[in-house]
């Protein structure tokens, strides 16, 4: 399981999930640098789908290895976030045809000496920051359900890896329990191709006014532990990590605690989430 090189043979579907709601104004950090979460929320989204655009690019042209869906959530309801129109999924290499302007933004790099300075990063604004309104988490997760469903059972992708899903959010729905969010995850990861279930990943951006705000990806099962209920939540919802992935992890983030492991994220980019995931070649354009 979890054995197929993704390229243009054996293809994926990405998923991205983002939270618009009006919570999303408040002030989280990420990288190390406070901004808007609702601005850190659209800075994953635009670094992964500028990863995924470099890892599929062959001497200037970008290969079909995967495709890719945005949906926002939001008081305006649930919507796609890329370019043309209409939700579902956009091959790649259709994609890169439509890309904006590439823009500049800054992240905190600390140098060797200790020194904390302000690197800048270009990336593509795929998705752009949005806070209004309610939180219908649980409608673009029965949409996202959907749509890995029909993609999985599709005759060309029944061998391929199976779909990868990020959800980015700080952890608050208007329009289901708990017990209804960690039903339609399960269900999410019940959806798969003959090489594995879909993979469900949450990036949880959580207020800095807390003190116990903090950052971790791939926590252990067996030394996870928080009071707070909404990083609770997404930790339950989340996939655990493949048994094959695992010693990647243990040598990149965990070489004392041992799986499994869940893939969620705490208030950090997804560089180590790709790290794990076999796509083409890792680009050097990497926020670390």
């Amino acid at each position: 399981m979890y054995q197929q090189q993704i390229n243009h043979i054996n293809r994926t579907a990405i998923v991205l999930v983002v939270d618009g709601s009006l919570s999303m104004k408040k002030m989280t950090s990420i990288n190390t640098m406070r901004r808007p979460r609702a601005e850190a929320a659209a800075l994953v989204c635009n670094y992964i789908i500028d990863e995924l655009l470099e890892r599929a690019t062959r001497f200037d042209t970008v290969r079909n290895y995967y495709d890719i869906a945005a949906i926002g959530y939001s008081g305006e309801g649930v919507v796609s976030l890329l370019p043309g129109d209409g939700k579902g999924f956009v091959a790649i290499n259709r994609l890169a045809e439509m890309a904006p302007q590439p823009t500049t933004t800054y992240v905190e790099h600390r140098t060797p000496e200790g020194e904390t300075i302000e690197v800048p990063f270009v990336l593509h604004p795929w998705v752009t920051p949005t806070a209004t309104g309610a939180t219908p988490m649980y409608e673009a997760l029965v949409e996202v359900r959907d749509m890995v469903k029909a993609w999985c059972e599709h005759p060309d992708n029944r061998d391929s890896f199976p779909p990868i899903v990020f959800h980015i959010t700080d952890g608050t729905a208007s329009d289901a329990s708990e017990s209804e969010l960690i039903d339609i995850a399960q269900r999410i990861t019940k959806t798969s191709t003959r090489d594995g279930n879909t993979l469900f990943i949450n990036v949880h951006l959580s207020s800095t006014d807390r003190t116990d705000a903090f950052c971790e990806v791939f926590p252990s099962e067996a030394t996870f532990h928080t009071d707070d209920p909404e990083r609770l939540l997404l930790y339950r919802m989340s996939s655990v990590i493949p048994q094959r992935m695992e010693p990647q992890i243990a040598d990149m983030l965990h070489p004392i605690y041992k799986g499994p492991y869940r893939a969620v994220a705490f208030n950090t980019t997804v560089y180590e989430i790709l790290s794990i995931i076999s796509i083409g070649s890792e680009s050097i354009n990497a926020i670390r």
